[in-house]
């Protein structure tokens, strides 16, 4: 056991053992014979099951699929025993500061099963999108088109998936829970999920662009001038929302400058000077 995990644990116990201390007294006797002494545990393990979906998370954001360990059976055993400990709980200062915790330990764990869940259809989302990216960016219009429309029914399933994830994790609140390192834990779901979501909404908004101005876009690629729908278009797609394909959206649009620069400045080469044969008139001297 890690010295982080044991502070914790102690941490959990001393506020538990208060908290059922004052229950004895407080609660109706139903609820002050209930067995939760293995709460701080099941804190901690939500705490570890959210850091694990986390790491399941970002793999997936990179089109890479984990071997999973763990399932959302578990998670969602681990959500249903925090709750009834909520459920049980009475009225006073320390039970509402308890009441909110477990709340959110329980989204914690709850999302953590989505997590697992969704992981391999995010994977192969962002992996078959990438693809569909990179052949834009190296001007194969046709092929990425149909690496596309392989892809769409995994990136609607991913979206959705995240979608109920950053739901979920937004009901809860990470300010709730009782340990500093699970604080950042809860946090850093809220910001990868809320990443991987922007990141797959953004590249729908690309393909959709590139869907549109198919034709353009090859005759782009042979040193054709862009028009101003286009360029109009490809200014409002957004490198900073695509998250993980921002490198590769950011490419598309200098790719698509750089196309108006060149042609620009072959028209303007074009118009200097008077010709062949061009002579300076004489001066009057």
């Amino acid at each position: 056991m890690t010295k982080q995990r044991l502070l914790t644990l102690i941490l959990l116990v001393v506020m538990l053992v208060a908290f059922f201390h004052l229950t004895t007294f407080l609660m109706p006797e139903s609820h002050a014979q209930e067995d939760f002494r293995f709460i701080p545990l099941l804190f901690v393990e939500a705490s570890e099951m959210q850091n694990k979906s986390n790491y399941i998370l970002d793999r997936a954001g990179r089109g890479l699929s984990v071997e999973k360990l763990e399932n959302s059976d578990k998670c969602l055993e681990l959500a249903e025993k925090i709750s009834e400990f909520r459920e049980s709980l009475g009225e006073g200062s320390l039970a509402e500061i308890l009441e909110k915790a477990s709340y959110s330990y329980s989204i914690a764990a709850e999302s953590s099963a989505l997590s697992f869940e969704y992981s391999d259809t995010i994977a192969i989302a962002f992996n078959k999108t990438s693809q569909a990216l990179n052949l834009v960016v190296n001007c194969d219009i046709e092929k990425s088109l149909e690496v596309w429309e392989d892809a769409k029914v995994y990136v609607e399933d991913a979206i959705e998936g995240l979608e109920s994830i950053l739901d979920l994790l937004v009901s809860g609140d990470s300010q709730d829970l009782l340990s500093e390192a699970h604080r950042e834990v809860y946090d850093r779901a809220v910001n990868i999920t809320a990443e991987l979501l922007s990141s797959l909404r953004e590249a729908c908004k690309v393909m959709e662009f590139v869907e549109k101005h198919k034709f353009e876009l090859e005759r782009l690629c042979n040193g054709d001038t862009p028009s101003q729908q286009l360029l109009h278009d490809s200014a409002l797609l957004d490198p900073e929302k695509a998250g993980r394909f921002g490198y590769q959206i950011a490419l598309l649009k200098s790719r698509i400058l750089k196309s108006l620069m060149s042609n620009c400045t072959s028209s303007q080469n074009d118009g200097v000077g008077g010709g062949a044969g061009y002579n300076p008139p004489s001066s009057d001297d």
